[in-house]
């Protein structure tokens, strides 16, 4: 049942993307310092430009999962800001270099027709250096019914198509 909800999801995920404008200046990684009880981590900025020339922002900031918890907050958003999406991060799975993310939605300012509860995206850390290929990031899947369909991408973790992005750093531990 979650992959049929992910997949219909995922339309509203790329409306979201397509929504998205032109230029934007890329923020610096966030960087997130492993401390004693983390297990698992990822932190970063960047941005895209899409087949159709808009380009999305994201940045993921202190997700990382210790002593039972998930902490951290994400932000999403057209170069042009029409689209901003904000929330809180409530689970992540780490497997290898990626990182599956998911959260609830604090702010988000478009309606697409139903509530919208939490969102997940996957975040691919390709390594440093002139040698690593580009880090990567999937479009954003939307959940509508409540924190046990967030928590259950996560245990899931369904690795999906991932794009790279064109400049930033994701960093997955």
């Amino acid at each position: 049942m979650l992959a049929y909800r992910h997949a219909a999801l995922s339309a509203l995920g790329s409306a979201f993307l397509l929504a998205c404008d032109q230029s934007m200046e890329p923020t610096p990684a966030v960087s997130l310092a492993q401390s004693p009880g983390v297990t698992a981590s990822v932190s970063g900025s960047g941005h895209i430009t899409r087949e159709d020339g808009s380009r999305r922002h994201f940045t993921i900031a202190g997700a990382r999962r210790a002593d039972g918890t998930t902490t951290g907050e994400y932000n999403l958003e057209s170069a042009s800001g029409a689209v901003r999406l904000h929330g809180s991060v409530t689970c992540l799975t780490v497997i290898d270099n990626r990182a599956f993310v998911g959260g609830t939605i604090d702010r988000f300012n478009l309606d697409f027709g139903t509530p919208l509860f939490g969102v997940a995206i996957e975040l691919v850390d390709n390594g440093e250096g002139g040698a690593a290929g580009p880090d990567e990031i999937s479009n954003v899947f939307f959940f509508v019914n409540g924190p046990e369909e967030i928590q259950q991408y996560c245990d899931d973790h369904p690795v999906g198509p991932v794009m790279p992005i064109d400049d930033g750093n994701i960093s997955v531990r």
